[in-house]
């Protein structure tokens, strides 16, 4: 069986984070997964906030290099995923 949504966003964005060369963006990212982490296992998620990390993924991944930028896209994918999932309830 597979890892909720959000488990699978956090994955992705720590390894964006552990992902080389360093670049600035790696505590705007821990920012995201601290965020995302806590709609897992403290505050109830809504479609809102969903969307805005989204957002906020959709803006790093521009400044990200190749191999960073396609895990905050996979990250960024599973957070619209689990937002649509919010939507429907």
């Amino acid at each position: 069986m597979g890892c909720s949504p959000l488990v699978d966003a956090n994955r992705r964005l720590l390894a964006a984070i552990e992902t080389p060369p360093d670049s600035g963006l790696e505590d705007r990212l821990d920012d995201v997964a601290a965020t995302v982490w806590a709609l897992e296992h403290d505050i109830p998620a809504d479609p809102g906030t969903c969307r805005r990390l989204c957002q906020k993924l959709r803006r790093l991944e521009r400044e990200a290099c190749d191999r960073r930028g396609a895990e905050i896209r996979r990250a960024r994918r599973a957070l619209e995923s689990y937002g649509q999932r919010l939507e429907r309830i």
